[in-house]
């Protein structure tokens, strides 16, 4: 809207009386998702509300006073979602699907160099700041080669220049949905970091001129968006519309509608395996975004993941895609297993 900032980020700029209202509000959130809670309870399970379709690219949305998709990200407060006596939960998630269907579909050079078929593990953030000007040098000296990277120089920038990897995860998750370098100056400011603004030009500059690719599929997005007056095919073969306002974030409407898409051609080949292998399990969040939890009876993981496995096999032959997609099923027993690192 362009009125200042009101959020958590902000709030903590407010010194000791903002940090405490981030405190409180965090508190408020828990309390009214536990008060939600015991509304939806039945026999010892919740039973969410959800909109279908509930955003425009084909995604649920969560709906009630229990919106499953944005719990608060506290241990305390997941460790209370959790699995039956006698039984584990498997959490079914994808390994940067969006950025990979953006690589598919785009064939971006620099994009193939992270998520193409067979490159070394990297991390996009370095990777990115190892071409921006008055970034790049430090990582270079840490030993960090975007096309040979390894783990000591990762692991080095990681603890030794996180504001600059900071920098450069705001740059990319802020470029990717269309902002401009005022933009992208606001955010720094919120998170602390002191850039002028004709530095933070020069690093938006840089990012685009490294994935040019990205730029152009986005022309021809738009080119068939007014061919067909007001519709693209996403990448499965499905017709998207988009409102004529809403064109300029029309890549990321397009890639997240591909990527929702694949997690339910997934579902459904996982369904058809489990079936067949007559193994037990309960849906918890079939359509959790890109992701989805079931819950197995315990001694049986080994047995539901290698059914995962034989699924991205299977997923990736139907796709046929030059980027393959990447599944990492995980095992814990409660929700916050996986939602909270360490």
């Amino acid at each position: 809207t362009g009125n200042p900032a009101t959020d958590a980020k902000a709030m903590k700029q407010w010194g000791d009386p903002g940090k405490r209202l981030v405190e409180y509000n965090k508190i408020v959130k828990e309390k009214t998702y536990v008060d939600a809670a015991l509304d939806y309870h039945q026999n010892g399970i919740i039973h969410p509300q959800f909109r279908v379709p509930g955003t425009l690219t084909g995604r649920l949305a969560g709906a009630g006073n229990f919106n499953v998709q944005q719990q608060p990200k506290t241990r305390e407060y997941l460790e209370l979602l959790k699995a039956r006596p006698g039984h584990v939960w498997v959490d079914f998630d994808y390994t940067a699907l969006e950025p990979s269907v953006l690589t598919e579909l785009s064939r971006d050079p620099n994009m193939l160099k992270i998520y193409g078929p067979g490159v070394p593990k990297n991390d996009i953030y370095i990777f990115v700041g190892a071409h921006v000007p008055g970034i790049k040098e430090t990582f270079a000296a840490c030993g960090y080669d975007p096309l040979a990277p390894t783990k000591e120089s990762i692991a080095k920038i990681k603890k030794e220049h996180k504001t600059l990897r900071a920098i450069c995860k705001v740059l990319v998750l802020s470029a990717q949905y269309g902002a401009g370098p005022r933009k992208i100056h606001e955010t720094l400011k919120l998170d602390g970091v002191q850039k002028e603004l004709h530095e933070v030009e020069e690093i938006h500059r840089a990012y685009w001129d490294l994935y040019k690719g990205i730029k152009e599929y986005e022309k021809f997005l738009l080119e068939c968006y007014y061919k067909n007056k007001g519709w693209v095919l996403n990448g499965i073969g499905r017709p998207l519309t988009i409102h004529a306002d809403l064109t300029k974030d029309i890549i990321n409407r397009v890639v997240q509608s591909t990527g929702h898409d694949i997690h339910m051609i997934g579902l459904q080949i996982l369904r058809r395996r489990l079936a067949e292998q007559k193994l037990s399990y309960r849906w918890i969040i079939a359509d959790f975004h890109d992701e989805a939890i079931l819950e197995i009876p315990e001694g049986t993981e080994d047995k539901v993941v290698k059914v995962f496995h034989e699924m991205e096999t299977e997923l990736n032959e139907l796709l046929r895609s030059y980027v393959p997609v990447k599944i990492d099923p995980a095992i814990g027993t409660c929700l916050a297993d996986f939602k909270i690192e360490g």
